[in-house]
């Protein structure tokens, strides 16, 4: 597995106990095609463009492209599952991390405005503004 690129590093919230070592980082290292037979994709796309991840699988990917046995993964805090699900659909969704994955961790903030002070017709007016 070392042979194979490094995509991405996570530096974990809280530490996983890899054997005897404690680990605060995880890399990412580049699957291979065999993967994707064996784990299918994470992720499936409804007919307008819209994501539905597969945890499970997404997980389970994480563990192919760290290193980690599925029993660590699950070890992982809830926020570094989370974002090693955001990685992995990252990669494999044509980028190399979760800011360029297309896919929000956290629902919008705000009002209704663009940020250069436009109506935004996908939000809806708040009420309380």
């Amino acid at each position: 597995m070392a042979d194979r690129p490094i995509v991405d590093t996570l530096a974990l919230t809280k530490p996983v106990k890899v054997f005897e070592e404690l680990r605060e980082r995880l890399e990412f290292r580049e699957p291979n095609v065999g993967a994707l037979r064996r784990l299918g994709a994470p992720f499936t796309l409804s007919p307008d463009g819209a994501a539905k991840i597969d945890t499970a699988v997404a997980l389970a990917w994480a563990a192919e492209m760290t290193g980690l046995s599925n029993d660590q993964v699950d070890r992982l805090a809830y926020g570094d599952q989370m974002m090693a699900t955001m990685i992995v659909v990252g990669f494999l969704g044509g980028s190399s991390s979760p800011s360029g994955s297309g896919i929000s961790l956290e629902a919008p903030r705000g009002g209704a405005e663009t940020p250069s002070g436009e109506a935004n017709p996908s939000q809806p007016e708040r009420l309380d503004a």
